[in-house]
């Protein structure tokens, strides 16, 4: 059965990834697709052949659909050419990754302009074909980092995070004349860019989703397959994750006054940071470094032994209220701020008093903080691809 037997899409970047997969998907199931490519025209009319030879029609267009007047004169085209639009497909988006301390304003106003404005842009221009025929199905490709968010893209998240806003909106707007808007936020999708990461990097991501493998570009087209067909018919200003969502993990490393490093754990991503920890020659020298096993639902009420005493995190954030040289609690921790545990330890602290929060997350990517405490060592977590962050602690001299 061909769910979209004789429909006409309109995906945006489509000559590969996600979008190819969907233009793919798509012309199975009987759909005449017209898609546009930024530059890799070679890419395109090698798409643009293998759709036509599936027996449905085909055409690439070389636009920009973060151009406003390009997105028109390109709907018009495409009006001119296949006579009428019933599925647009927002897919065309861009990353400039950077903290934002080093993010340059053209970096981010190229990120909104491609992966936000686009939308707008493509919605405006084929708004009047589908309220005149009233139907038509809009899905706007967003990410899960437009739900949680992500150290180092913020330009990326907000462009994301606006995609899911107006496409409520539009849900709201357009839903009386029988048009649909969806979204659909993927997670890790393995595609040609995540094929030139190293092994261990993207077993990393893997080992943090439930299913334990990236998604790949016919899991979203299939997704979008469900909310451009009558499948859908009744389905209007929502969210679809795909199941891929990046996991979070729940640690907290803590380093008192009294040279030691402790380390509370929970799962094998902690161990693994525990082990570099150990492993560092220059923190072994300076400190006593020791760690606790708890369970993931480990919470701040829970007792656990550190130093010889029994405690808990709600006492040790009491104690960091009045701390002093022979304190023996903790007076810097890293915590995931994701998890409750995280949430409630980091929130609790007292900056005034000099008590020291890093969140540190599965997608942060660099940060640096001063840390008195550790008599002039720093805490940094390196960038390396795809935002997976190793922490590394090292010497440096203080100016």
């Amino acid at each position: 059965m061909k769910l979209l037997e004789g429909k006409v899409a309109i995906i945006t970047g489509a000559s590969r990834g996600i979008g190819k997969g969907i233009a793919e998907v798509f012309a199975k199931h009987g759909a005449n697709v017209a898609f546009t490519y930024s530059s890799s025209v070679e890419s395109a009319q090698a798409l643009e052949s293998e759709l036509n030879g599936l027996g449905i029609k085909a055409k690439g267009y070389q636009s920009n659909a973060a151009d406003f007047n390009e997105a028109q004169t390109f709907v018009d085209a495409v009006l001119a050419d296949f006579g009428t639009v019933d599925i647009l497909i927002n897919n065309a988006g861009i990353t400039k990754d950077n903290l934002l301390m080093r993010m340059s304003e053209a970096d981010f106003d190229q990120v909104i302009d491609v992966n936000l404005k686009s939308v707008f842009n493509m919605t405006k221009a084929i708004q009047k074909t589908f309220l005149k025929q009233r139907a038509g199905s809009i899905i706007n490709i967003s990410s899960v980092v437009g739900v949680s968010g992500n150290a180092g893209q913020t330009n990326y998240a907000a462009s994301k995070a606006g995609a899911i806003g107006f496409t409520k909106s539009v849900a709201l707007e357009l839903g009386s004349r029988n048009i649909r808007c969806n979204a659909i936020a993927p997670g890790f999708i393995e595609t040609e860019m995540t094929a030139k990461l190293s092994e261990d990097v993207v077993k990393g991501w893997r080992e943090g989703i439930p299913l334990k493998r990236g998604g790949t570009a016919e899991d979203v087209a299939n997704a979008c397959l469900f909310l451009a067909s009558d499948m859908s018919a009744y389905v209007t200003g929502q969210v679809l994750n795909n199941s891929l969502e990046i996991t979070k993990t729940p640690l907290a490393i803590a380093v008192d006054n009294s040279s030691s490093i402790t380390v509370l754990k929970s799962d094998k991503k902690a161990e693994e940071l525990y082990q570099k920890i150990i492993s560092n020659p220059a923190l072994k020298e300076k400190f006593e470094i020791q760690s606790y096993q708890f369970d993931a639902d480990f919470k701040p009420s829970d007792k656990f032994d550190f130093k010889g005493k029994q405690t808990n995190l709600d006492e040790v954030s009491r104690n960091l209220k009045s701390i002093n040289k022979n304190l023996i609690f903790p007076t810097v921790i890293i915590t995931d701020g994701n998890q409750t545990t995280g949430n409630d330890y980091v929130y609790r602290f007292d900056p005034v008093n000099k008590v020291y929060p890093l969140v540190v997350g599965d997608t942060t990517t660099f940060l640096d903080l001063k840390i008195n405490q550790l008599n002039k060592f720093f805490c940094n977590i390196q960038e390396i691809k795809m935002q997976m962050p190793i922490l590394q602690f090292r010497r440096e001299i203080l100016s």
